[in-house]
């Protein structure tokens, strides 16, 4: 099978000749290239696992820039195809490639190239670790040069697309938006915009203002195709099967990827979220469309609108690919509930009008499992000054912080002097295992990690979000194995200052007061006057977290404990004092001098005095209570677009 495998540099094709361009595990197959710029004769070649061997015995040409399949048995392939069992080769021994982890020699008057993948402990030839290749999958080529090293391959298996993030991106107009705060207003106004067509890849949908969003669009025309998973992990879609039953009754084409009873599957789950619109739009959402977040309350969730038809294009391949029938693991959705009912008894909210931001940026795509885990690694590493990372999971594979993953990643740059700081939700039923992680973390790096169950404005951390320097990773990837590397999966990273600063501000509200914010701001005291019923009394209060414990000493010698940042005392005699409060179990505390003024009963201070955790007293008569409202980042060159 004749093809473009010519490496880009002629000098190395000249010396390289014969290279291994597939490797097929699981159907004991391999597939032979020429990449040199001659024809090259087989005769005498021998193939090697270190433990039998094929060798060709009769002549057999490969012209340049072609292929051979080598196979046990039968086998899906293109082109020319010799078995194992061929006159042409002679087979030694026991020579069956392992699933769990080999290696391949080629030998052509030396050895011409060599591949280990999964529990090889190496092989001739070959440097660094083994490539990744899991039970079922295969190898397959994607260097424009050998050299020997797992960056030469890359795992796949039929049916995968096989996409590495564009080095140039592309140009697109982008809008940044957030879940619960926006409640999916941006989504829906695209939606409803659109004039030509819809393609959908969604991980869960129970919005019925989406739904009928889409109907609405598919009554005036617009092409609708929406590819949804079939077996949400622990979710009950009864609701979603209605809903998508009542868009396929509208017109729209809806099909379920991994339905129920689907052994022979792509992907373990289809678990992305984005849409692309009239071939110009993609929204990319690390949120599922689900009622609650497409309306009032929610999760805490990241969303970017790209408006870029190069962009929509390459979203569009990758769509088409998974939404094709002809690898067995997509139907109809007729076909696979033919007796569903449509919804329609559900109430539809009006969309609010939205101003949509637009800033221009670079935008890079980024698909597992084709290249997420390497992209990422790439993104992080990049950072010289900080990297912001929110995550909603963290697998036990992913968390080693001394090894070839996300935390490793983060640990690296932190020991090089990048401010890294790290949110992990610890609001579900793993909770307990992320603080543990969180805590690991903390100790064992200089990573500053916390651990965040849900706040008033959000009940769980559903975000995948980095930020690194001004660059936002915004997508579906979590971090556990599954999702970087056997899951469809999609994200975008924007570079973009604007951005970046955008969804900033959003993770230091989310990463709050805590002992790091507590040591790089230092302590500050907040002395408050109260008039209660039984007289007036005082209360202290200190700009440090809510769950720690505090160590008090008010002046007069006796030292309280309280399990929050406030403790309210009655008002001592008139005189000077001492106060000052230490956060138990740290070296974090300040202090600070007062005075009661016995003609009046007033708290004075006397003087703020100059330590580095500097203290402060506000003379106010009740409680007061300062509200922060976040501040958007200057706004140049932004485009403003109204809709209804």
């Amino acid at each position: 099978m004749c093809q473009p495998l010519i490496f880009s540099d002629e000098s190395e094709a000249a010396s390289k000749g014969l290279v291994f361009s597939e490797v097929h595990p699981k159907e004991e197959a391999f597939i032979i290239g020429n990449v040199s710029s001659s024809a090259i004769d087989l005769k005498g070649c021998e193939i090697t696992d270190g433990k039998g061997s094929l060798t060709f015995v009769g002549s057999l040409v490969l012209q340049p820039g072609c292929t051979i399949t080598v196979s046990d048995g039968e086998f899906d392939h293109d082109g020319v195809c010799i078995l194992f069992s061929d006159p042409l080769l002679e087979k030694r021994k026991n020579f069956i490639l392992a699933d769990s982890g080999d290696e391949l020699l080629l030998y052509s008057n030396g050895l011409a190239d060599s591949v280990c993948w999964g529990k090889s402990k190496g092989t001739e030839g070959w440097y660094g670790d083994p490539a990744v290749c899991s039970s079922g999958n295969y190898l397959l080529r994607i260097g424009e040069r050998d050299t020997d090293r797992p960056a030469d391959w890359i795992e796949t298996k039929r049916g995968w697309s096989t996409l590495s993030v564009p080095s140039e991106g592309f140009d697109a107009l982008v809008s940044p938006f957030s879940f619960p705060e926006s409640e999916g207003i941006p989504l829906l106004a695209e939606i409803l915009s659109a004039g030509r067509s819809i393609d959908a890849s969604i991980y869960l949908l129970t919005s019925p203002d989406l739904v009928s969003a889409m109907c609405q669009t598919a009554k005036n025309g617009v092409k609708i195709r929406v590819l949804a998973e079939g077996t949400p992990l622990g979710t009950d879609i009864s609701t979603e099967i209605g809903l998508l039953k009542t868009l396929s009754d509208a017109g729209a084409e809806v099909r379920l990827i991994n339905p129920e009873g689907c052994s022979d599957y792509r992907f373990l789950y289809l678990h992305s979220k984005y849409i692309v619109i009239d071939g110009k739009t993609t929204i990319v959402t690390s949120e599922n469309w689900t009622k609650s977040n497409l309306g009032d309350g929610g999760n805490r969730g990241w969303g970017i609108v790209a408006s870029s038809a190069e962009l929509a294009g390459y979203f569009e391949g990758v769509f088409e690919n998974d939404f094709s029938l002809e690898y067995g693991d997509v139907v109809p959705f007729r076909e696979a509930y033919p007796n569903a009912k449509t919804v329609t008894n559900f109430s539809v909210n009006e969309v609010p009008e939205y101003i949509k931001k637009e800033v221009r940026a670079k935008v890079f795509p980024v698909f597992s499992p084709d290249d997420s885990f390497s992209a990422l690694r790439t993104f992080i590493r990049s950072a010289e000054v900080r990297v912001y990372a929110e995550q909603m999971d963290l697998g036990s594979t992913m968390a080693d912080s001394a090894g070839d993953t996300p935390i490793g990643w983060l640990a690296d740059a932190a020991e090089y002097g990048v401010d890294v700081r790290f949110i992990l939700d610890t609001s579900q039923s793993n909770g307990e295992t992320h603080q543990n992680f969180v805590n690991q973390i903390s100790n064992a790096t200089f990573v500053k990690a916390i651990g965040v169950s849900g706040t008033e404005k959000f009940d769980l951390i559903h975000n995948k979000g980095v930020i690194a320097d001004d660059k936002v990773w915004v997508g579906s990837v979590n971090w556990t194995a599954n999702s970087l590397l056997r899951n469809r999966e999609a994200a975008l990273i924007v570079d973009s200052p604007y951005v970046a600063e955008y969804f900033a501000s959003l993770f230091k509200e989310d990463f709050g007061n805590n002992l790091y914010t507590a040591e790089e701001e230092g302590l500050e005291i907040t002395a408050v006057r109260v008039s209660t019923h039984a007289g007036p009394m005082m209360m202290l209060s200190v700009n440090g977290p809510n769950d720690s414990e505090y160590e008090w000493d008010t002046g007069d010698g006796i030292v309280r404990r309280t399990s929050d940042n406030h403790i309210l005392l009655k008002l001592p005699a008139p005189g000077a004092y001492t106060a000052s409060v230490r956060i138990s179990g740290t070296d974090l505390s300040c202090t600070f001098d007062y005075c009661v003024d016995g003609e009046e009963n007033r708290l004075l201070a006397l003087l703020v005095n100059d330590y580095t955790l500097s203290a402060l007293i506000i003379l106010v008569v009740g409680i007061l209570v300062a509200v922060i409202h976040r501040r958007d980042p200057p706004q140049r060159s932004i485009n403003q677009t109204r809709y209804r």
